[in-house]
């Protein structure tokens, strides 16, 4: 039986803490177990930001009784009642071991009680569904029915049962984030299901859609993840132009950028046209602050042409200044034509500019407190971007200039 020698994979504070929570579990006659990604990571070698434990203790009452004997406190509870606990600087993920079943492709499970072996054989993919004891008797022996600890060895990938992506569709978008992220491959048979269960995508709800999403686009490496799943057929359950043909280009254009989060949306609907950029907003369910970035996409690939001539400061700021910043760095990124590129980086340096006069200082200068503060300050900055002023004496003698001209 193999033993995960945690205290000289853990730090000491956490090990401690572990070994401290094991005790206090068994005490009260539950034995607690850490579980899933902490113990992948653990077996890794990688960096571990919180523990996943689970008991067949209801997570509530188990939660209360941790945190009054080692002084922690409950950060929040989960819809599957779950708990996270904080100790200190350490994060708990709690939760009782459960069964789960779902009515149709993409919906939520429906919980109920179960033991530890049918907790972890309800988890995505081989490789999350071990579990390390932390109860004093038998502390660090490694439970792995499922063959994970094998697969990390040969760096798989592979899901647990046949109607794993059927059950969570949402499984498709994690195979491929835990390929790149850990550098594994996914494993034939369950590649071959994820080419048959991708029509499924269209199952899960718009919410739960953006969530898969978003975490790729923070991932380390989300260029890469998003252009395997994109290999792979799954985001074309998206939406149908999202092929290797369209998306190729731009995401290599946008690895060059650092381009990640909302940026990297905007990639994704830098290709679509008017009407897709609508349907991809609806199907994502995107939040405000993304659907001003696809909408200010489709406005800036419409007036694209104009930026392909050289331009003072002052007409992209009469084209730009109400353009979301995220959308304007996407076709900078994407454009094929250097001068619309060039364009637009001037335009976004300048907005990073800081202002050589603060508002105090133009008022001394003889302007009126009101709209006039605003409108210079926009003039200086275009003189800046158009290196007209390049210091605040340069500046002083602009706004002097520009009052005694307004005086003539």
């Amino acid at each position: 039986m193999a033993v995960i020698e945690l205290e000289t994979a853990l730090e000491k504070k956490d090990f401690e803490l572990l070994s401290n929570l094991g005790m206090t579990a068994a005490n009260n006659g539950i034995w607690l177990w850490l579980v899933g990604g902490s113990v992948r990571d653990i077996i890794l070698g990688s960096q571990i930001n919180d523990f996943d434990l689970t008991s067949e203790a209801p997570a509530e009452d188990l939660g209360k009784l941790l945190i009054a004997s080692h002084h922690g406190l409950i950060k929040s509870k989960s819809q599957f009642k779950t708990q996270k606990l904080v100790f200190d600087s350490t994060i708990i993920d709690l939760a009782t071991t459960r069964k789960e079943t779902y009515a149709k492709p993409g919906a939520l499970p429906v919980i109920s009680w179960g033991s530890l072996e049918e907790d972890l054989i309800r988890r995505d993919f081989s490789i999350n569904s071990m579990a390390v004891s932390l109860h004093p008797d038998n502390f660090g022996i490694l439970v792995d029915k499922n063959y994970g600890q094998q697969d990390i060895n040969n760096r798989l990938i592979r899901i647990l049962h046949p109607s794993s992506f059927l059950d969570d569709p949402t499984r498709l978008f994690r195979a491929v984030r835990y390929q790149i992220r850990l550098g594994f491959d996914i494993e034939n048979q369950t590649l071959g299901l994820i080419n048959q269960s991708s029509p499924f995508i269209a199952g899960i709800s718009a919410a739960r859609l953006r969530r898969e999403i978003e975490l790729i686009l923070h991932e380390e490496n989300s260029v890469e993840i998003l252009m395997e799943a994109t290999r792979l057929e799954i985001l074309s359950h998206v939406n149908p132009l999202f092929k290797t043909s369209l998306l190729k280009n731009p995401l290599i254009q946008s690895i060059q950028r650092g381009c990640k989060g909302n940026v990297l949306l905007g990639v994704l609907g830098s290709v679509l046209p008017e009407k897709e950029i609508l349907n991809l907003k609806k199907r994502l369910g995107v939040t405000k602050k993304q659907a001003k970035i696809l909408d200010d996409i489709n406005y800036l690939k419409k007036i694209e042409s104009i930026f392909t001539a050289p331009l003072d400061a002052n007409h992209l700021y009469s084209m730009l200044l109400a353009t979301d910043r995220e959308a304007i760095l996407v076709i900078a990124s994407t454009t094929s034509n250097p001068m619309v590129a060039r364009n637009l980086d001037r335009y976004l340096a300048g907005n990073l500019l800081r202002m050589p006069l603060s508002g105090a200082e133009l008022i001394e200068l003889g302007l009126k407190p009101g709209p006039e503060i605003g409108m210079m300050q926009r003039e200086l900055r275009c003189a800046m971007i158009d290196r007209i002023i390049l210091d605040k004496r340069d500046a002083v003698l602009f706004v002097l200039t520009k009052l005694e001209e307004s005086l003539n």
